[in-house]
């Protein structure tokens, strides 16, 4: 979407752009201050913001709540009119497809897009790695009669590590492998955690740590120095390397 809206300001497109962003809070808006610059500097550029959770000490007196039908026609009130191009989290992007179709929107002009790297698998287990992973050993057993002894399997060692995983206001406890993510963990435990780009990139599945001992497989980026001064780390690339509880 910034890419887009990007290109249409620079090329002085004649485009009426309106950029609808919903965040949990003010400090999640991505780009922020770019978006802000564009709405302020050009008139064809609508920047309408939704925060969907209130938070103590980040007042917000804009628009609030998830898009409804009730949020989109004040934000965009010839929205009918318009060709819509929505990304980011699955659960957003159908959430917004089924509001617009049941407003009556001509879904012939509806966009969508996903970004981000696929889910990963939960890594096998010991005993799946332990039925899945025999070697034959060398067969020293032939017998007087040249028949062969059954060859017994050697079962190849295991090297997976798992670790207890604490979902404080879920009150779930479950043990997580170390090759797989807390939000993967989450997803699979029907946890609700936000997500997008699954990467590290974007901030969405930030969550606050109480107790944790983790790596990160890639860099933070979608976290700000504020947001880990206060205990918050990125669950798509977070994997434990020691008991972790979490705010989810």
């Amino acid at each position: 979407m910034m890419s887009m809206s990007r290109w249409a300001l620079d090329t002085v497109a004649e485009r009426y752009i309106t950029f609808v962003h919903s965040a949990r809070s003010p400090r999640d808006i991505i780009y922020r201050k770019e978006l802000e610059a564009m709405a302020a500097n050009h008139s064809n550029f609508h920047l309408g913001l939704t925060m969907t959770r209130q938070t103590t000490g980040d007042p917000w007196w804009g628009f609030q709540g998830r898009l409804n039908e009730v949020l989109l026609p004040a934000i965009c009130p010839d929205y009918k009119d318009r060709v819509i191009y929505v990304c980011g989290p699955d659960s957003f992007m159908k959430g917004v497809k089924k509001l617009v179709e049941e407003l009556g929107f001509p879904m012939e002009n509806y966009n969508q897009e996903s970004f981000g790297s696929p889910k990963k698998k939960r890594p096998p287990s010991s005993q799946e790695k332990n039925d899945n992973s025999s070697v034959v050993a060398p067969n020293n057993n032939i017998t007087k009669n040249n028949h062969v002894a059954t060859p017994k399997p050697v079962t190849a060692p295991s090297n997976d590590t798992s670790y207890p995983v604490v979902f404080a206001e879920s009150g779930k406890e479950v043990l997580c492998n170390e090759q797989m993510s807390l939000l993967d963990l989450a997803e699979e435990e029907m946890i609700e955690v936000e997500s997008s780009c699954r990467s590290g990139g974007c901030g969405s599945c930030k969550v606050k740590k109480l107790e944790v001992d983790i790596r990160y497989e890639g860099d933070p980026d979608g976290l700000d120095e504020s947001d880990a001064e206060e205990g918050y780390i990125l669950a798509c690339i977070a994997h434990p390397q020691g008991k972790v509880i979490i705010d989810a």
